[in-house]
């Protein structure tokens, strides 16, 4: 299985999609991409059908929101409206890459 960014009720854990989401409200970028959310209760459909089928690779990519409509369901939920910061694709790029090479070193967790 190769789930996109997991929410949903009784997730297991507090992974990477909850810290960003974390990371949002306290500053939410502007930019022109977006991101992939997947249902926690499909992920589990889906493993549930893939125990009854022939080996094989899953890609649950779920829904995808550009990062304007991610933060306007932020806003809508939480009721928390924070001005979005514009952000480079490139910088936002650049710093993944950075994270993922620092994280060969010394292992830590970064939105």
């Amino acid at each position: 299985m190769y789930p996109s960014g997991v929410l949903g009720p009784q997730v297991p854990d507090l992974g990477p999609t909850y810290r960003g989401l974390i990371g949002w409200l306290r500053s939410p970028p502007r930019t022109t991409s977006g991101c992939s959310i997947v249902d926690v209760r499909d992920v589990a459909l889906a493993i549930e059908h893939a125990l009854d089928a022939a080996p094989a690779r899953w890609m649950l990519g779920g829904t995808f929101l550009t990062y304007a409509e991610l933060r306007a369901a932020i806003a809508r939920v939480t009721g928390v409206h924070r001005p979005a910061m514009p952000t480079p694709a490139a910088a936002l790029r650049l710093a993944g890459r950075a994270g993922d090479l620092v994280k060969r070193v010394v292992p830590f967790d970064y939105r």
